[in-house]
């Protein structure tokens, strides 16, 4: 019987975070909107469509970090550690160290910044646009600390926070040690489409930054070739 009340007890626990994570979504798709009104968009625009307008355009993106080596790929992997997610919706980068900074990818706004997520920890979204028009949302997640706030322009050598994960970031289950998650999604999550449907945007961030062709090969700068 006491086993059965654990059981019962973690349940409701499950489900008193997913109303926190629906309740902190809302609240950060609201500030989202509500950081374009800011930038100038009107109530009787198409927020889409002025967010888009008024984004700073990128050339290209890079490494989110300045040395280290991949840990981690997009798509499937072993989840015999409970921990460990099944489905991987971006790339996991490392250096063994601490203290180490991460950098956005490229030119854009920061859009959100969820905060102590049990799943993901510290992040940031960072919304782009490339010289061809097309948008993207880079989602940095695992921060042990942020340096950026919702509404800032950044650009590829803004540091937006120090690499978490790990005993560093207790809170956040779903991290086995110190490491940056990076996830790449099409459009601009909060604006085009929300929390819901934000797996369904991700895409293999390897298919537009450079990272080495191997887990556990190092790099030592964020722009050369493999």
């Amino acid at each position: 019987m006491k086993e059965e009340y654990k059981k019962l007890d973690d349940q409701l626990s499950v489900y008193a975070s997913d109303e926190m994570v629906i309740t902190d979504a809302v609240k950060s798709l609201q500030e989202t909107i509500q950081m374009y009104k800011d930038k100038g968009c009107k109530t009787d625009e198409d927020i889409s469509t002025c967010g888009k307008s008024i984004l700073p355009t990128t050339t290209a993106f890079y490494r989110q970090l300045q040395s280290g080596y991949v840990t981690s790929w997009y798509g499937g992997r072993d989840c015999s550690d409970p921990r460990v997610s099944c489905g991987h919706y971006g790339i996991d980068l490392s250096t063994g160290g601490e203290d180490i900074p991460v950098y956005s990818i490229g030119t854009g706004v920061v859009a959100v910044i969820p905060d102590r997520s049990s799943c993901g920890g510290n992040m940031v979204f960072v919304h782009h646009k490339l010289s061809n028009g097309q948008t993207y949302t880079s989602v940095y997640m695992h921060l042990y600390q942020i340096y950026v706030s919702v509404g800032q322009t950044v650009t590829k050598d803004t540091v937006i926070g120090i690499m978490g994960g790990g005993w560093t970031t207790p809170w956040d289950y779903c991290s086995t040690g110190a490491h940056s998650h990076l996830g790449l999604a099409y459009g601009l999550f909060g604006i085009d489409y929300g929390w819901e449907s934000l797996h369904d945007q991700y895409f293999d961030p390897s298919d537009m930054i450079n990272f080495p062709n191997s887990l556990y090969t190092p790099f030592y700068d964020r722009y050369t070739a493999f």
